[in-house]
């Protein structure tokens, strides 16, 4: 993908495949660092590895390609419940890894629909903020970046692609490019927002149907003018700081109190009894710690009162 879209004029970071530890040495030989490190197959960050120095680089492509120590895959699979972690670390085969030059900047991301290789809709938005180094976004700015747009027409095309996908850039922090990084062959967090008075999943049942799709929805919120969104329930899991400071909208589903009431709990995996012992016994979890009712009841109190909540219930159920 990044081949076929630098062939298109798309800016991309260089990139090759790390099969050996003297392909790691090569490449940190022939591309200035830092560099980024990227196992197949992960996902939301788990994956990635920003290395500074040659004998870190080495170390993180030991960590990423070899499958997981059964010791490990069975912690993940009690406290996170997460089956696919433990196959993995039973099939004992090496994982690809990726790397790719790295780009000094935010991240930003665009959101496609799409039918047989045309592209319906986009939406694409800047990372204001995020969990970690390499993290999940919590705060957007939405944009319009005709960069993004171009790269998303060159990858629909190319694939004749049906459906949905994301793809990830950098905003390089010196000329503002946007540089390609990869591609979600999926809906993405920014999926469910509600932009210019329509959804990417209303605009693609329209062209396909070929009638307007009714708003079944009437409690859709349009962000209307607004540019700055906190996602949510992501931005209860920021620091305390970057939460009083932001000045962005959340986007909280209050005409759906059960679901907003589900998202207010832990995250499914992290409910057991085991996940809550790891929680107390790691002093550092690779994107914080998951936040309990009564914390998140807390964090939505600070955010009434930096004024991104304006018509937060008095109660929930």
């Amino acid at each position: 993908m990044i081949d076929a879209l630098r062939a298109r004029g798309v800016p991309t970071p260089a990139a090759a495949a790390l099969d050996t530890a003297q392909d790691v040495r090569a490449w940190c030989a022939r591309t200035p660092g830092p560099w980024v490190l990227k196992r197949d197959r992960s996902w939301g960050g788990s994956g990635v590895v920003i290395a500074d120095t040659p004998p870190e680089a080495m170390a993180a492509f030991r960590r990423l390609s070899q499958p997981a120590r059964m010791a490990c895959a069975l912690r993940v699979l009690l406290a996170d419940r997460d089956i696919y972690s433990f196959m993995e670390a039973s099939s004992r085969r090496p994982m690809p890894v990726v790397a790719q030059a790295h780009v000094s900047g935010m991240p930003a991301n665009i959101m496609v629909a799409c039918w047989r290789g045309k592209v319906i809709a986009t939406l694409g938005a800047n990372v204001v903020a995020y969990q970690g180094r390499t993290g999940a976004a919590t705060v957007i700015e939405i944009t319009e970046a005709a960069d993004m747009v171009h790269a998303a027409r060159v990858a629909c095309g190319s694939l004749q692609l049906s459906g949905f996908f994301g793809l990830d850039f950098v905003r390089c922090a010196k000329t503002g490019t946007y540089h390609f990084i990869e591609m979600n062959p999926r809906l993405t967090q920014i999926g469910h927002l509600c932009h210019n008075g329509t959804t990417l999943i209303r605009s693609l049942l329209h062209h396909v149907r070929g009638t307007q799709v009714a708003i079944t929805s009437p409690d859709m919120l349009d962000l209307g003018a607004r540019t700055l969104v906190a996602l949510f329930p992501q931005i209860l899991r920021a620091e305390a700081d970057s939460v009083r400071n932001a000045s962005a909208w959340i986007d909280i589903p209050w005409r759906h109190p059960a679901l907003v009431e589900e998202l207010l709990r832990r995250p499914w995996p992290r409910r057991g009894s085991v996940a809550r012992l790891e929680e107390r016994l790691r002093p550092n979890m690779p994107y914080g710690k998951s936040v309990d009712r009564s914390e998140a009841m807390g964090k939505l109190s600070t955010l009434l009162q930096a004024g991104m909540i304006t018509d937060m219930p008095l109660a929930l159920p």
